[in-house]
C-alpha cells in the first residue's frame, strides 16, 4: 500500500523566534502568525521570552525553553531541541541571528530544511560564518541586505528570497490638517545612546527658539531615561516633551501624531518607522545603508547627516512647509501598500516551505 502523498507533503515550520525578533518585528511576527494558520502550514513557536504569549494563536504551538545563555548555551539548545522530538519540524526557521545557532542544531538533528532570516548587519555577520550548503534559503527583509548576502558573502541568488516585512496600512490620515493647532512629533527609538532622542530634544529646544511650537512624545525604555529627563528639565521643554512607556499598540499612538522622527542611523530593520509611514505620518529619519523604504523627498524625509542641525532644518521645513510634507506621507503611505503587504509576507514564506518540502517528499506513481 502506498503512503499518502499528504502526509509526505505537509509541511510543519518551527520558528525560533529570539527577543530581538521581538524588538525589531513588532506585531510583523503576529501577522506572519496568523497567515501562516490561513496558509494551513502547522506552525510552532519556540522562544524563551514571555512575549511568546501574544503569538499563541489557535492551532499554533508554543514551545516556551530556559533562556540559551553562556555556560550553559550546548545543553540548554540541546534540551530545547528535544521538545519537538514528539512532533519534529520539516522546516526550521530562525528570524535573527540570536536563533542560528538553536535553528541549526534544531535542523541537523530532525533532518529539516533550514531557512535563516536577514534583517540587520548583524545578521550578515553570524551568516557569513555558517556554510551555505547548510541553508535551504535566506529571508531577506531589505534589498540592501539582500546585496550584501549576494555579493559580499557569495551566496547563490536563487537562495536569497526578498520578504519585506508587512505592515497594515491606515485607511485615512491627515498629519498637518490643522495649521492652528500645534504640530505633534512621535519618537519610539530607545532611550540610550544609540536611540538618538538626546538629538530630537535638542532640536526641539532650537525649534522653540526659533518661533516654533511642538509637542514632542517620547515612548520608550532605557538606560538613558534618567539623563534625557534631565536634559528637558534644564532646557525648559516641560511643557512640550511627555514621556510614556511603551505599552500595547505602538500603531494606536500615531493617529494623533503628526511627524514620526527616527533619529538613528540604524543597522537593523526598523518596524516603527514603517508602520508610520503606514499610518500616513510624515517620516523623518536619519540615513542608514540597510533600508530600502525610506525614500529621501518621495516616501520620506531624510535628514542630510545624523545631527541636530540636520534634524533641526529638516523638521523646520515640515512645519513651514505642510504641503509639500504631506505629499511625501501620502506617497510613503502607498509606498508601504503596495510593498509590504501583510498578507503577501505570509504566503511568501508559505510557498518557500512548500518547495523546500517537496524537494525531499518521494510522491507514489500509480502506473497503469
Amino acid at each position: 500500500m502506498s503512503q499518502d502523498p499528504t502526509s509526505q507533503l505537509s509541511v510543519n515550520v518551527a520558528l525560533c523566534v529570539h527577543g530581538d525578533a521581538f524588538d525589531r518585528l513588532g506585531h510583523a511576527l503576529r501577522y506572519l502568525a496568523v497567515g501562516l494558520i490561513d496558509q494551513a502550514i502547522r506552525t510552532q513557536l519556540v522562544s524563551s521570552d514571555n512575549r511568546l504569549s501574544s503569538l499563541s494563536l489557535g492551532p499554533i504551538r508554543p514551545i516556551v525553553h530556559n533562556p540559551i545563555k553562556w555556560p550553559f548555551s550546548h545543553r540548554r539548545i540541546t534540551q530545547t531541541v528535544e521538545l519537538l522530538a514528539n512532533d519534529p519540524p520539516t522546516v526550521v526557521h530562525a528570524l535573527s541571528a540570536a536563533s542560528y545557532e538553536l535553528a541549526i542544531k534544531m535542523a541537523k538533528t530532525y533532518e529539516a530544511d533550514l531557512v535563516l532570516q536577514v534583517g540587520a548587519t548583524q545578521d550578515c555577520d553570524y551568516v557569513s560564518q555558517i556554510p551555505e550548503s547548510d541553508v535551504g534559503a535566506y529571508f531577506v527583509l531589505t534589498q540592501p541586505l539582500a546585496k550584501i548576502l549576494q555579493n559580499q558573502l557569495r551566496i547563490p541568488a536563487n537562495k536569497i528570497i526578498f520578504t519585506p516585512p508587512g505592515v497594515y496600512v491606515s485607511r485615512t490620515a491627515s498629519p498637518l490638517a490643522n495649521l492652528e493647532q500645534t504640530t505633534t512629533l512621535l519618537c519610539t527609538a530607545p532611550f540610550n545612546a544609540a536611540g538618538g532622542v538626546d538629538l530630537l530634544l535638542q532640536s526641539v529646544d532650537t525649534l522653540r527658539k526659533r518661533g516654533h511650537a511642538v509637542l514632542a512624545f517620547l515612548v520608550g525604555e532605557g538606560r538613558d531615561e534618567p539623563a534625557l529627563r534631565k536634559l528637558v528639565r534644564d532646557r525648559g521643554l516641560n511643557s512640550m516633551v511627555a514621556f510614556a512607556q511603551p505599552l500595547g499598540n505602538i500603531a494606536s499612538l500615531m493617529s494623533g501624531a503628526d511627524i514620526y522622527v527616527l533619529p538613528t542611523t540604524r543597522t537593523a530593520v526598523s518596524m516603527d518607522g514603517l508602520l508610520a509611514m503606514g499610518a500616513g505620518l510624515v517620516t523623518v529619519t536619519f540615513p542608514s545603508a540597510i533600508d530600502d523604504a525610506y525614500i529621501a523627498d518621495e516616501t520620506a524625509l531624510i535628514c542630510d547627516s545624523p545631527t541636530t542641525s540636520a534634524l533641526t532644518d529638516t523638521l523646520e521645513r515640515i512645519i513651514t512647509k505642510p504641503d509639500a510634507a504631506r505629499d511625501i506621507a501620502v506617497a510613503g503611505q502607498a509606498y508601504i501598500k503596495e510593498n509590504h503587504s501583510v498578507s503577501a509576507m505570509a504566503e511568501l514564506a508559505a510557498s518557500v516551505y512548500r518547495k523546500l518540502n517537496m524537494a525531499h517528499a518521494t510522491l507514489p506513481f500509480q502506473g497503469s
